[in-house]
């Protein structure tokens, strides 16, 4: 029995032992969480977090059992951890060595892919040299090191959980009378990401988009000629556009590190203007990727917030959403699901759910839709066949082709009469607001910073004549205007104010 239990404790003793010579295998990923989860405190999952660290820890373990096929378990632990930093933190990685160190050249993901490439086989040569003895020493400082920062980690999660987490944006309180029992108009919202008002297609380009304007008039649209979003990116418009209201706070540190976005986002999820409408017992039918009043957003879109707060700066995200969405095969795209191939799903599912609400929905109902379109890239040309989403890819998001953004914003006025032949000829008594949450951003014209507000706005109203709308609307207003008069409310119009959310336009 004593040799039994000497065995035994001998046994737990060599389990702790290899635990603690491979504890950087849990470390690691979970200072990468804690990390994470501190920079923007309030905005991850805890969910999200663990299964970062399980895929994370389980990737690592698997990498770790293949590498001592050739290498001494201490030097294949010490290139682990090595190549797992550069995987985990790429982005941090490059933009320190670019903007800090002064690395200039490397801004070009070619050339920093070649630098760690070449920076790989040197490391791995260095472990492949190093002496068993002289490697247990590393592979054992190594474990201290990050056993120390997640001390450090851990020390700023319990200051920041004795600070209030980040609340959601809010906008000036406003007082919306119920509906009496009278009947009122369903409203229909289509919003169509970055289509430039009709200034900037005129002045700026020479665009002559009049045959659009008049066929919205033939159905009795109102068209602003002068409008303008109070916000030049879209979770800020369209928190405007649902709270009618600015936002209190945005600053430009919270814009620059994306928590401006997730406030916005959690406050769109409460805003105004849907809670008023379904406690008159309307329904809320939202196609977006938002959250709106208790409905689920459309989950094609991998957006800058919960998870991609801590996964954007990892190898595999650039690798998705930027280094391979140049590739020219079509199917390639829809086979890894890259960013190209999750718009034109998204945009289409929209289109699809659209049509689906206006065929099938019985009032009163409020749909919200948004599309991601003409926003780059521009996958579609002026028919709707689908192009090279490599080429518009590059061309998008590098030359911004102007010819191409023309095409897709053809398209989508083809989709957008369609949808609102379909409504008027099912639900002729409906509200139909087409507008745009911001207009053409990075445009390379000298008055960039107002094209960049000036977006497309254009309503219709079953009241016909008796509607009035001014030929300068601003977002915040659009449904002040609206409420006005049709739904018994006496709303004051607000100053219009520009305010620009764009980290390109920051000084």
């Amino acid at each position: 029995m004593v040799i039994q239990g000497a065995n035994t404790f001998t046994s737990i003793k060599k389990v702790i032992q290899a635990v603690r010579k491979h504890s950087v295998l849990a470390t690691l990923p979970l200072y990468f969480v804690l990390d994470a989860t501190n920079q923007f405190w309030g905005l991850i999952p805890f969910s999200s977090g663990i299964v970062a660290f399980a895929s994370i820890s389980g990737s690592m373990l698997l990498l770790f059992l293949g590498l001592k096929i050739f290498l001494q378990k201490e030097k294949a632990l010490i290139f682990l951890v090595w190549v797992t930093i550069c995987y985990l933190f790429f982005k941090t990685i490059k933009d320190w060595l670019v903007v800090t160190v002064g690395l200039k050249m490397l801004s070009s993901y070619s050339f920093y892919l070649s630098f760690l490439f070449l920076l790989a086989l040197l490391v791995l040569f260095i472990v492949f040299k190093l002496s068993v003895q002289n490697a247990r020493k590393l592979s054992a400082y190594l474990n201290l090191l990050v056993f120390i920062l997640i001390v450090i980690e851990v020390g700023k999660s319990v200051y920041h959980s004795g600070k209030t987490k980040v609340q959601p944006y809010v906008t000036a309180d406003i007082q919306l009378t119920d509906l009496s029992s009278k009947k009122y108009p369903d409203i229909y919202i289509l919003q169509f990401d970055e289509y430039a008002g009709l200034y900037t297609l005129n002045s700026g380009y020479g665009i002559d988009n009049s045959k659009f304007v008049e066929d919205l008039k033939k159905r009795s649209f109102h068209v602003a000629q002068n409008s303008n979003s109070n916000y030049n990116g879209t979770p800020f418009s369209v928190l405007s556009l649902l709270n009618m209201s600015y936002i209190d706070g945005v600053s430009k540190t919270e814009v620059s590190s994306a928590i401006g976005y997730s406030k916005s986002a959690d406050a769109i999820k409460e805003n105004k203007l849907t809670h008023f409408f379904r406690n008159n017992q309307y329904k809320i039918v939202n196609h977006s990727f938002f959250e709106v009043e208790q409905t689920e957003p459309l989950n094609y879109l991998f957006l800058p917030i919960k998870k991609r707060l801590m996964l954007d700066k990892t190898f595999g995200s650039v690798l998705i959403n930027d280094l391979l969405c140049s590739v020219n095969s079509n199917s390639f795209h829809f086979f890894i699901n890259d960013f190209p191939a999750r718009i034109d799903n998204y945009n289409q599912e929209v289109i699809k759910r659209s049509f689906e609400t206006i065929e099938s929905e019985i009032g009163p109902v409020f749909m919200y839709s948004h599309f991601m379109m003409p926003h780059s890239p521009f996958l579609r040309d002026s028919s709707g066949r689908l192009r090279s989403m490599g080429m518009a890819y590059v061309e998008s998001n590098k030359t911004r082709n102007i010819e191409s953004y023309i095409q897709y914003l053809k398209y989508c006025n083809i989709v957008s009469l369609k949808m609102i032949d379909s409504i008027q000829a099912k639900k002729p008594n409906s509200i139909i607001v087409l507008l745009s949450d911001h207009g053409l951003r990075n445009s390379k014209l000298e008055n960039r910073k107002y094209i960049e507000f000036n977006n497309f706005l254009a309503i219709y109203s079953p009241s016909k004549e008796d509607f009035q709308m001014p030929d300068s609307v601003c977002t915040v207003n659009t449904f002040r205007l609206i409420m006005n008069a049709h739904y018994d409310q006496a709303f004051p119009m607000l100053d219009n104010r520009m305010i620009n959310v764009n980290m390109g336009l920051i000084e």
